[in-house]
């Protein structure tokens, strides 16, 4: 049993079809400025269904942070269902 996901820990022939749904196509999102901007920008232009959905975001601290309130507060995504896994802070040197 994954104690994070309450998902239990069956073979991948058992679930892999039917539950794990893969990407199409993925599109890389060039930088413009500050990094994540330009992914915030995408992201607003997208229409994602909020039933049934997990949201697993990671990167620079400032990214997660704004596509978590991004998702919350403009798409109707429920906080439960978002897992944020910031790994670094952008640092201004000067």
């Amino acid at each position: 049993m994954c104690a994070s996901c309450n998902t239990s820990s069956a073979p991948a022939a058992d679930w892999a079809d039917s539950e794990l749904r893969l990407p199409q196509s993925i599109e890389w999102i060039d930088r413009n400025g500050r990094p994540g901007t330009a992914l915030l920008a995408a992201l607003a232009d997208r229409t994602f269904s909020t039933v049934d959905t997990a949201v697993y975001i990671t990167g620079e601290a400032w990214l997660c942070a704004m596509v978590h309130a991004h998702l919350v507060r403009e798409r109707g995504f429920q906080s439960s269902g978002i897992r944020a896994m910031p790994y670094w802070k952008l640092r201004r040197l000067g």
